[in-house]
């Protein structure tokens, strides 16, 4: 089901929209669709303002509830600011904290161009930023205009880093809880974000399973960051 595909959704979103199919931030959803639905909500705001939307469950949407649908989404995607008629709407960049930022969009702008205006907008260096656009990470190894793929006036590209700014800051201005080895505790001083490395997996191979040790603890920890894990408990066969 749809449901079970959220947990599953690419890279760093929350969520995936059966309408759209395309996945977003879970504050991009509904709480609910309409009174009579028993099930979580599955399709965006988005998809839910368009003309003679119903649920994925079938069921129609009563007009009230139609009209607080479309207020939720006026508030969650203000009309975009245009200075310029010429140059048109800008590129929309969503954090995963739902602050966003708005970046001016010419058709030869790079992804490095990209990066460049968000550091100095998010204060994120540009070598720590990772852009998804419709889920897919986009990438400047290549200067190729980011217009062929796919980027256009008002796209919305999804950005997170991949390193903590405050990555093992120890003092008054960071961790005041320490582990035995002098570490500052908490995933917010790890050096990686939690959901960082979404889309990416690690092979393990398992040799030692003595005094107990099943795996779990670094298994979850790795899951945390985002990695999927390919575990191995006998070398695997070499193709």
């Amino acid at each position: 089901s749809t449901w079970e595909k959220f947990s599953k959704s690419v890279n760093c979103f929350d969520m995936l929209c059966s309408s759209c199919r395309v996945a977003k931030l879970s504050n991009e959803f509904s709480d609910f669709v309409t009174e009579m639905c028993k099930h979580p909500p599955d399709i965006c705001l988005s998809c839910l303002v368009e003309p003679n939307q119903r649920c994925s469950c079938g069921q129609s949407i009563p007009q009230a509830r139609a009209a607080e649908l479309k207020l939720l989404y006026d508030r969650m995607y203000p009309l975009l600011p245009v200075a310029d008629h010429e140059m048109g709407a800008p590129l929309q960049v969503l954090l995963l904290t739902g602050e966003r930022f708005f970046v001016p969009f010419h058709d030869g702008m790079l992804v490095s161009d990209i990066k460049l205006q968000l550091e100095g907008l998010t204060k994120i260096p540009r070598y720590h930023q990772r852009l998804m656009f419709n889920s897919v990470e986009i990438k400047g190894k290549v200067p190729t205009p980011v217009s062929t793929l796919g980027l256009k006036h008002g796209s919305v590209l999804q950005l997170m880093s991949v390193y903590n700014n405050n990555a093992g800051i120890i003092g008054s201005n960071g961790s005041k809880i320490l582990d035995r080895f002098g570490n500052a505790l908490g995933s917010n001083f790890d050096l990686g974000v939690d959901g960082a490395f979404q889309g990416m997996q690690i092979a393990v191979l398992h040799l030692y399973t003595g005094e107990g040790f099943d795996f779990s603890l670094p298994l979850k920890a790795m899951q945390k960051k985002g990695f999927s894990v390919k575990r191995f408990t006998s070398p695997p066969p070499v193709s």
